[in-house]
């Protein structure tokens, strides 16, 4: 039954009616928050048990054990356990959600994923040895590692993740420049629905709402978006019951390109290529003149910006959706403000355009609202498409009708030159502490040495 399962979950997204445009993408659904007996979850399911069950329920699954309640071995089972679930059309990841270990403490939870060593119980609290230490010194020890983090059901947005002192640790100390850059290299997903983290077994498919942009998750994630954070929302269920991928209707659906595998749905996750939804099957496909969800692009001056929204659901196909877009000036301590507004349907894209100001550091996210047959309101929320400072634009969409390569088109990005480095940098590189505009430079024209970003861990 299970492979049966899994093998209508892969006919489920490959039948979806896509925009044209996003013909070499396909999107999946799924959960990046689960437990297993190995800490706090199902007392008698394993991880093998998880991975199998949800692999009948959606794409992709993500056990994140308490990094304080599993010890080396137990890591290594974890592992083992995602390598050798790996069924058609569904992906296994393993991840552990580092704590804060206090009870009524700020601090809050941080997954991270793709990592095989256990993060010290001791260093528990500590989010800037984390950030600044220990996740760069395992970078570097696994230089090919695709390593990201989350940050888990967000509270309180001045005291949370280690911009302020947990247990007489004092982490940034609202220090929010130090804070931003170091956390962003790693953080790139904020969960703007999470659980109901139920005890009790034998629920199934509950619905989870997103409470409005005024309030709660989505709030605290514009307010992070404004302090010049790049996170992509995700709708998590923080399952400790044999309900993985099913307990709510919740899911974070991802757009990926090429087959369905770790490598794959982890760069799409990094990339910012996600959204949230309410609806399990929901997808939503958004551009900026074509770039999708997540793009980096370069300010380009004062032009027109061409937006594309597409939506698609199997189970509802007469839908009717409101489509809103939002828009943040990175840094003027002022959250994202709608800017325009349509309808959609699934067989109708809704398309804008607004005017972008040379200089200006801005950001763009959708949020579709969805009024199905059953009369019920479904929410979505996409990742953003950034534009300005520290961005580059991505060779996703360089037109074939163009005759140049990628390669080529590649050799006309600009580069900058670091103050501790004669070698020259993508600007996101980490090791780039202040790009100056007389640095920036197109690669051809780089000294005759040429050396380029050999090394640098990219932002």
């Amino acid at each position: 039954m299970r492979v049966y399962l899994s093998f209508l979950v892969v006919i489920m997204f490959l039948s979806l009616s896509y925009p044209a445009e996003c013909e070499d993408w396909q999107v999946i659904w799924g959960d990046l928050h689960a437990h297993s007996s190995l800490s706090d979850g199902c007392k008698d399911k394993s991880p093998e048990d998880a991975y199998e069950y949800a692999s009948g329920k959606c794409n992709f699954l993500a056990l994140t054990e308490h990094n304080h309640q599993i010890d080396d071995d137990e890591m290594i089972r974890l592992v083992n356990a995602s390598n050798s679930k790996q069924f058609p059309g569904f992906v296994s990841i393993f991840g552990q959600e580092f704590s804060t270990i206090t009870q009524g403490k700020s601090g809050n939870h941080l997954n991270v994923f793709n990592i095989t060593e256990c993060i010290p119980g001791a260093m528990n609290n500590n989010y800037k040895k984390l950030y600044s230490e220990w996740l760069p010194d395992y970078q570097a020890r696994h230089q090919n590692e695709i390593i990201l983090c989350q940050f888990n059901h967000p509270k309180n947005k001045y005291k949370d993740y280690g911009i302020a002192e947990v247990i007489n640790i004092r982490n940034y100390a609202n220090d929010w420049d130090a804070f931003v850059e170091d956390s962003n290299r790693w953080v790139r997903l904020i969960a703007i629905v999470n659980g109901p983290g139920t005890d009790t077994p034998g629920q199934h498919n509950r619905h989870a709402d997103i409470k409005d942009s005024s309030t709660g998750e989505v709030k605290t994630w514009f307010f992070y978006l404004d302090k010049g954070m790049r996170l992509s929302p995700t709708c998590n269920q923080d399952t400790h019951v044999d309900s993985w991928g099913d307990l709510t209707t919740a899911r974070t659906g991802v757009w990926i390109k090429g087959g369905i595998n770790r490598n794959n749905l982890l760069s799409a996750l990094k990339d910012g290529r996600c959204f949230a939804t309410e609806d399990k099957d929901l997808s939503v496909w958004f551009v900026v003149n074509n770039h999708p969800m997540g793009s980096q692009l370069a300010d380009m001056g004062t032009a027109a910006l061409n937006i594309k929204v597409a939506i698609d659901d199997k189970d509802e196909p007469d839908s009717t959706y409101k489509v809103e877009i939002y828009r943040d000036v990175v840094h003027d301590d002022e959250l994202a403000q709608k800017v325009s507004e349509g309808d959609a349907t699934c067989s109708k894209s809704f398309t804008t355009t607004v005017q972008h100001e040379n200089g200006q550091h801005e950001l763009y996210l959708v949020h579709v609202i969805q009024k199905d047959e059953s009369d019920d309101i479904d929410d979505a929320w996409t990742a953003p498409i950034y534009i300005g400072p520290g961005s580059t634009e991505t060779d996703e969409v360089i037109p074939e009708e163009s005759g140049q390569s990628t390669s080529e088109a590649q050799a006309d990005y600009r580069f900058v030159g670091s103050r501790k480095s004669s070698k020259y940098h993508y600007p996101s590189c980490k090791s780039v502490n202040l790009i100056k505009p007389e640095n920036l430079v197109k690669y051809s024209e780089a000294p005759i040495d040429k050396t380029l970003h050999a090394g640098c861990p990219v932002e």
